[in-house]
């Protein structure tokens, strides 16, 4: 039987890192260059997660605008997070 809410999705906003491109794709993408990354991860109902797709950008604002459409996040740029109850903190 599947549990109620699974899978779901949730992103992590950050500044791009060079280890991100490459483990992501072997396609080269000019936009892999590009100063921010929003990650999207799928949780499963197996308890595992995985990388479901990246949005890579200079635009802060436009990633973080997609960010906030999740039903939690983390803005490791800012340094903030939602979590599922909907709650926005400071990251420790």
């Amino acid at each position: 039987m599947k549990k109620s809410g699974f899978p779901y999705h949730y992103g992590i906003l950050k500044e791009n890192y060079k280890e991100l491109a490459q483990e992501t794709t072997i396609v080269p993408s000019p936009f892999k260059n590009s100063k921010y990354a929003l990650i999207v991860k799928q949780c499963n109902d197996d308890g595992t997660e995985e990388i479901y797709t990246i949005f890579y950008s200079d635009r802060y604002m436009r990633l973080l605008f997609k960010l906030t459409t999740f039903i939690s996040w983390y803005d490791y740029v800012c340094g903030n997070y939602k979590d599922m109850q909907q709650n926005v903190c400071k990251l420790a």
